[in-house]
């Protein structure tokens, strides 16, 4: 948990980014479209972070942002990882947008692709 103190700085940075988010929102874009996932893997953590910070301020823009990561772990073969970020996407979409706007959609679908990736691989022996 964060004291208010924390919440507070974490507040004035994000105001002070700016457009910063929306920028790393399109570059997480174009970097996945290259269909080379480790060009986005050093990213990964500022993503988690900035997805779990706009939640809050921009519920469209958090959701894009774990649309991207998701998209991001499936292509690395991270299914569970990507599924975690593409359902948290959709339902974010889905309250920010509803359930028929193509971006939810679109999120939608790359749940539905990621969990029979899931499906396709074996489960590890413990």
């Amino acid at each position: 948990m964060q004291d208010a103190a924390e919440r507070a700085t974490a507040d004035r940075i994000c105001a002070e980014l700016g457009d910063f988010p929306l920028a790393v929102a399109d570059w997480a874009t174009e970097q996945n479209a290259s269909g080379l996932p480790r060009r986005l893997a050093p990213e990964a953590a500022h993503l988690r972070h900035l997805a779990g910070r706009a939640e809050q301020r921009d519920p469209k823009l958090a959701g894009r942002l774990s649309n991207s990561l998701g998209f991001h772990l499936d292509a690395a073969g991270d299914y569970a990882g990507a599924r975690h970020y593409q359902a948290r996407a959709l339902a974010i979409m889905e309250k920010a947008l509803g359930p028929e706007h193509p971006n939810t959609r679109t999120v939608r679908a790359n749940l539905a692709a990621c969990e029979a990736a899931l499906k396709r691989t074996p489960k590890r022996e413990k």
